[in-house]
């Protein structure tokens, strides 16, 4: 790109250059890339962020309407890269899990899906672990000590202590007859789907 000469324009390719140069050595250092970051994927999203900075130093030397629109667009580009080669990496995965399928090598095509379903490429969280409060407001270290707040809340709440046998009666003969074919209850063949919003929506 051809710079062009003012007294209020500067020159930030090499700070740009510099700043992503040192970002490689961080990142290699702490971490290792993600498995859809291959060669071609660094090397177009570099060149996308580069000009993404030189749009956003520019707009904000001189913050006007068209360097806004510059910067807006520089930033769509490399949000639009990253995507693309996260997409061409997932279609990817997904063909090959396909044909494991169909091979009938049924353990490598989860090991794939796995993988596929992880971190990067995925709309799903990470699972948590649930943590509950106990009464002197401490959270709960491990699974007993949930199951045992559980336990202690809903015996409250359905006073399970009389309750349970009876309940646990009526369940066992309603079963019973079911599988001798004496009872049918419709409300056995009836499903109800009840969509969970997710975090965010």
């Amino acid at each position: 790109m051809e710079l062009i000469s003012s007294p209020h324009h500067t020159d930030y390719t090499e700070f740009n250059m510099n700043l992503l140069d040192a970002g490689k050595k961080i990142r290699t250092e702490e971490k290792t890339n993600p498995i859809w970051f291959t060669e071609e994927a660094e090397s177009d999203i570099s060149k996308a962020a580069l000009k993404c900075d030189e749009c956003k130093f520019k707009w904000l030397e001189e913050p006007t309407s068209p360097n806004k629109l510059k910067f807006n667009q520089a930033r769509h580009t490399l949000q639009s890269t990253v995507k693309k080669h996260k997409r061409i990496y997932s279609e990817k995965e997904a063909k090959d899990i396909h044909n494991l399928c169909k091979g009938g090598d049924t353990f490598q095509a989860w090991k794939a899906t796995k993988r596929l379903a992880s971190n990067y490429f995925s709309h799903h969280k990470k699972v948590h672990t649930m943590a509950m409060k106990m009464a002197d407001g401490e959270l709960a270290q491990s699974a007993t000590q949930n199951a045992d707040i559980f336990a202690e809340h809903f015996s409250k709440v359905l006073n399970l202590s009389r309750a349970a046998p009876v309940l646990l009666r009526r369940v066992f003969h309603y079963i019973i007859e079911f599988w001798k074919g004496n009872n049918d209850y419709e409300e056995w063949h009836i499903n109800v789907l009840c969509p969970v919003p997710k975090s965010g929506d």
